[in-house]
């Protein structure tokens, strides 16, 4: 997200945007010891996260919210996004909808791309979000739902979303949803936190397929 957010100002820098970017730099000099590393195994278990930061910028004029996703193959990270959003959401459940949205397309694409390279690839895969206003809406897109007026529900994309044969959204803690690293700047404690969360399901994974699985 930091090198998201920094490159927005390549064409017009800033002494702030330098500043930043000068901090990312200290964090990858310290850190060129880190390395994504998960046990080898028989099979693959796919792990899909979203989240949105709904007008997280608006202190710096910007209305727009920041959609993020990303996709673990056995608790290694082998995909993820972080961009804009191309309109300014009414709310956080309409930014997390966009987001939901984003991640559908993007991983149907990965999920082809996997099955082509002969990988075992189980529908309708699991996207975990951590709005439940975002499940409710996927279960029921109808007219009467809080956020008539703001989608049009005839559009293609919202009909993608509804299909649960391919894609179901599940609520998890906000704590536990990885993705988070990817829609804003974190402090220190809070991305080693994610971090860990990455490595135990790694490891959960690994144990489970030893166990038989």
């Amino acid at each position: 997200c930091e090198t998201s957010l920094t490159a927005q100002f390549s064409q017009n820098p800033t002494r702030g945007a330098m500043k930043a970017v000068n901090r990312i730099l200290a964090y990858l000099a310290t850190t060129w010891d880190k390395k994504l590393k998960v046990p080898r195994v028989k099979g693959t278990v796919w792990s899909n996260y979203c989240d949105s930061d709904h007008a997280g910028a608006r202190k710096y004029g910007d209305t727009l919210s920041r959609s993020a996703g990303i996709t673990l193959a056995n608790g290694m990270p082998w995909h993820w996004f972080s961009k804009k959003q191309p309109v300014t959401a009414k709310s956080s459940a309409a930014a997390e909808i966009v987001a939901l949205s984003d991640l559908i397309q993007d991983l149907q694409l990965r999920m082809w791309i996997a099955e082509e390279a002969g990988q075992d690839v189980n529908w309708p895969q699991i996207i975990k979000v951590d709005n439940q206003a975002c499940v409710n809406f996927q279960n029921s897109m109808s007219p009467t739902s809080k956020l008539k007026g703001v989608f049009d529900l005839r559009e293609q994309w919202l009909k993608e979303l509804h299909d649960k044969s391919r894609f179901v959204a599940v609520k998890v803690d906000t704590e536990k949803n990885i993705s988070d690293m990817l829609t804003k700047p974190l402090v220190a404690a809070t991305r080693s936190r994610l971090e860990k969360e990455i490595s135990s399901m790694a490891d959960e994974i690994a144990q489970a397929f030893r166990g038989g699985r």
